[in-house]
């Protein structure tokens, strides 16, 4: 019997063929986001020597703090750059008329957007960095072999400034999976805004999320007042200058903050895949 709905073999050649139509399409943009570490380390370096005396450029800390910015801009961008045709006639028409289901179609989305392309950049951005520091010793250590000095100044750093936090705070930075599923949600939320708008993708789908945030913001601010009417000050005092820790106490979140932060992490992102999916189902040109 036919499987209308998912087939392993059909998935597959989709998947090959998207990958190809990425590599040939969207290599050139992968390859200049990837080496804006390299062009600003040489930028920083030449100042140094015009304004200076001798070359001085980018620590470990300065790099890596590039490299996330970078890859934040490039992950946001990428779903609306390879798949935001979707919505335009001719070659939105083209895409939903391959031979591959809806679901089959979306889920190769998701593969190339939230982990094909990231993985791409971030290998060629750690490469490309080993490099700078194997020429340029005063660059330090490469990020690729600094994961556990970054995740101890970032333990540091914690412990400095909201120590009543730090049970919780510390135990999720044991995990760079929580890092991992979170970027993934945010790279599923630029997706589905690729799908839904027809111009300007990326700053819609930012600005729907802005006013998402202020929205349950306002709402949260809203029921802790009223709840806290009467003490609404000594609960900003009590639980601010303590952190989530305080309010979670030690309960099972607390004491679970990986698995929880998983778990709710998943969801959300199944959910975000399964309204990619329906939209996806839906389009008609």
């Amino acid at each position: 019997m036919k499987n209308d709905i998912f087939n392993p073999g059909r998935f597959g050649k989709l998947l090959v063929a998207d990958l190809r139509n990425y590599i040939s399409e969207h290599s050139v943009n992968l390859i200049v986001f990837s080496l804006i570490g390299v062009a600003i380390f040489l930028i920083v370096g030449a100042f140094s020597i015009i304004f200076g005396t001798e070359w001085y450029s980018l620590g470990l800390g300065g790099r890596t703090t590039i490299m996330l910015i970078t890859g934040f801009l490039f992950a946001i961008t990428t779903p609306a750059k390879v798949y935001g045709k979707i919505t335009d006639k001719s070659a939105g028409t083209m895409f939903l008329q391959l031979p591959a289901s809806s679901l089959e179609k979306t889920l190769s989305m998701v593969v190339v957007s939230c982990i094909v392309a990231p993985f791409l950049f971030f290998a060629i951005w750690l490469v490309a960095d080993m490099l700078i520091c194997l020429a340029a010793p005063g660059a330090g250590d490469a990020i690729m072999l600094s994961s556990t000095q970054i995740k101890d100044f970032c333990i540091r750093a914690l412990t400095e400034t909201n120590s009543a936090a730090n049970a919780m705070n510390i135990q999720l930075l044991s995990s760079w999976w929580i890092f991992v599923d979170d970027a993934i949600q945010n790279i599923l939320y630029f997706l589905l805004g690729a799908t839904i708008f027809k111009t300007a993708k990326t700053a819609k789908t930012f600005g729907c999320l802005m006013a998402l945030g202020s929205v349950i913001g306002t709402v949260i601010m809203a029921v802790m007042v009223f709840k806290y009417a009467d003490n609404f000050m000594e609960f900003v005092d009590t639980y601010g200058s303590k952190g989530i820790n305080s309010i979670y106490g030690n309960g099972w979140i607390a004491n679970h903050a990986i698995l929880y932060d998983t778990i709710s992490d998943t969801v959300v992102n199944l959910g975000l895949i399964a309204l990619i999916w329906l939209r996806v189902k839906k389009i008609k040109h």
